[in-house]
């Protein structure tokens, strides 16, 4: 009786997994940090290394709330500027590795835009954000409740992820 319960689980898991992926597109999320399966913790400002914290310090200039998150081996930032929600990835040397940009949602592409009205029609979608990596890719990020959703720079759908 477990084993049946155990596969059924599993099968149940599988399928899941399987339908948040539509034909045609990739499962793997856009690699803007090197921390895939971590979810940022909230950390106090003392666990930042003063490297860090200098880089962030000397680019931004009031930045209102600041909050910092241990990512994996990494550091985000998270502050508010001009009214935007803004996140900064840092490696623990202090080198810019990603940054997010709340942006209004009228600026997502179209593609992003029809997928959003396809997939969830009755609901809105909560923030945006253009990631930009430092090698100059851009993605954007739709979230709708818990789930990130992203998408290429032509709004092209990517990968939902929580």
């Amino acid at each position: 009786m477990k084993r049946n319960f155990l596969i059924a689980s599993l099968l149940l898991c599988m399928s899941a997994a399987f339908a948040q992926t539509q034909p045609g597109t990739t499962t793997q999320k856009p690699q803007w940090n090197n921390t895939d399966n971590n979810y940022p913790q909230r950390i106090d400002n003392a666990m930042v290394p003063s490297t860090v914290n200098q880089v962030f310090t000397s680019a931004v200039t009031n930045p209102g709330d600041v909050t910092w998150y241990g990512y994996g081996k990494d550091y985000m930032v998270s502050y508010t500027t001009n009214g935007k929600e803004m996140h900064v990835i840092y490696d623990s040397r202090g080198t810019k590795k990603s940054w997010e940009t709340e942006v209004d949602a009228t600026t997502l592409p179209t593609n992003a835009k029809d997928y959003f009205k396809s997939i969830f029609p009755d609901n809105q979608y909560g923030k945006v954000y253009q990631v930009t990596t430092a090698d100059g890719k851009n993605y954007y990020i739709g979230m709708m409740n818990a789930d990130r959703i992203w998408f290429d720079e032509k709004g092209n759908y990517i990968n939902q992820y929580r």
